[in-house]
């Protein structure tokens, strides 16, 4: 069988050579003894149905890499003389990039509702009005991408190291296997779930599989996520806690490459769209007025997006220009994977534009909303500003950075350091907000039942004061 990333003038001209830089950025010695053990013994998995009809003729396999705090401004994606990232990188380069993807919400659940269901948080229910953290369990009625894959025949493979994508919230729906952390976790081994473990063990799910059945396969890593591990001191310049992050991105960006490895030395890169994105960025106060972390900020580098493509039929270093949005993901992997058009997404379709079949995408105005905790605020993006508003009171945070309402110019104000008032624009975010969160009273929504293990890994991540 001929491999679809055989030969440098093939990549060029039809899909992403694989073999290429999976050989050049993966680590090719196996893990350490009992490291994929050690990881599975801090997750436990939730099995489900399996396909539902035959596979369609000719269809992509699908696999989906969320990477959790994944600043797309501290990566070579933004910045080439960063090395953060450099399979990362060498995807891009063998692919298609959105250059402006607005994430839908700065912290996790929220977000990965919007990439998965294609709806913002806010249009199902997803949001906790007030104070508490959010306990709310995805709506039946709302159908999650791996749902979509499984009635297509897809056989479906999934894993989070973040508990916000914990079965408990409903992001286990649709798939045949799904690791997750463990209930009763108690910090054993850490904070924070190693990547290339999980990857290790997702893998192993699609071994003896179907064969002739493509596969889904989705995964969310957090090395990324703060605590960071610490990193040597920072170079002249650079803050120490942006090179503690950037230690992160580099543990990241190898468990994406291993997790690449491992699908090529099974042979199941064959035919397959790969993607990456982001949920959300992180502050990390540089600059100060971004915050620190996350959550709480509607700024670039907390709701800037990445989203890349590689895969058969899309152009090498192609970047899509145009705004986009997370509820755009689901409909566009879903029709570049080959399946035809469903009409109940929410988002638009971009497979066009990432296949270079259009110059640039045909949305105009990508929002993005943050209910968490004390905190509820929206803001939109277009080409050229942004404009963000708060509903809350306490606009200024524990570090002394102030949310400051207003609109902003993109380009020559990229920091939101000089708001202009522009009530019009304001009055129709202000409006779009009351209208989702309306939308979202129709659904039948749930609360999870309590649970201390899931409890501590919400605290040890910042999720729970």
């Amino acid at each position: 069988m001929r491999r679809w990333w055989a030969g440098a003038a093939i990549v060029a001209s039809l899909c992403l050579g694989v073999g290429v830089f999976v050989a050049r950025s993966t680590p090719r010695s196996p893990l350490p003894e009992g490291f994929a053990e050690k990881t599975a013994e801090r997750l436990e998995v939730v099995d489900g149905p399996g396909p539902e009809t035959a596979p369609p003729e000719g269809a992509l396999n699908v696999v989906l890499v969320i990477a959790c705090t994944l600043r797309k401004d501290q990566t070579p994606l933004h910045d080439p003389d960063l090395d953060t990232m450099p399979f990362l990188r060498s995807l891009a380069d063998r692919g298609a990039q959105l250059e402006d993807l607005i994430t839908a919400a700065p912290w996790t659940k929220a977000a990965s509702t919007a990439i998965l269901t294609s709806r913002h948080a806010l249009e199902v229910g997803m949001v906790e009005p007030g104070p508490r953290r959010n306990e709310r369990v995805l709506p039946t009625e709302v159908l999650t991408l791996a749902e979509r894959f499984r009635r297509a025949g897809y056989r479906t493979v999934g894993g989070t190291a973040n508990p916000n994508l914990h079965s408990t919230y409903g992001f286990q729906r649709g798939f045949q296997r799904y690791w997750e952390p463990r209930r009763d976790w108690h910090g054993t081994g850490g904070v924070k779930l190693p990547g290339r473990g999980i990857a290790e063990l997702v893998v192993t799910e699609l071994d003896g599989g179907e064969a002739d059945r493509p596969y889904y396969l989705q995964v969310l890593f957090v090395d990324a996520h703060a605590p960071f591990p610490p990193a040597a001191p920072a170079a002249d310049g650079v803050p120490q806690l942006v090179a503690d992050y950037r230690h992160g991105l580099a543990r990241l960006d190898e468990a994406i490459a291993y997790l690449a490895g491992q699908l090529d030395e099974r042979g199941l890169l064959h035919n397959t769209l790969f993607v990456v994105v982001n949920d959300h960025g992180e502050g990390l106060l540089h600059p100060a007025s971004h915050g620190k972390s996350h959550g709480r900020y509607l700024s670039p580098s907390t709701v800037g997006g990445v989203g890349v493509f590689a895969g058969p039929g899309i152009p090498a270093g192609h970047r899509v220009e145009g705004v986009a949005s997370q509820v755009d993901l689901s409909p566009t992997i879903w029709r570049l994977a080959g399946l035809p058009p469903q009409e109940d997404f929410g988002g638009q379709d971009l497979s066009a534009a990432v296949r270079g079949e259009t110059p640039r995408t045909s949305r105009e105005r990508a929002y993005t909303d943050t209910w968490f905790r004390k905190v509820n605020r929206g803001a939109f993006y277009e080409d050229g500003r942004a404009c963000q508003l708060a509903e809350d009171q306490g606009l200024t945070d524990r570090n002394g950075v102030t949310f400051v309402p207003g609109c902003f110019d993109r380009h020559d104000d990229p920091d939101h350091l000089r708001p202009s008032p522009e009530p019009e624009a304001l009055a129709s975010l202000a409006a779009w907000r009351r209208s989702a969160i309306a939308r979202g009273t129709s659904f039948v929504v749930g609360r999870s039942e309590a649970s201390e293990g899931l409890d501590q890994q919400l605290e040890a991540l910042g999720y729970v004061d």
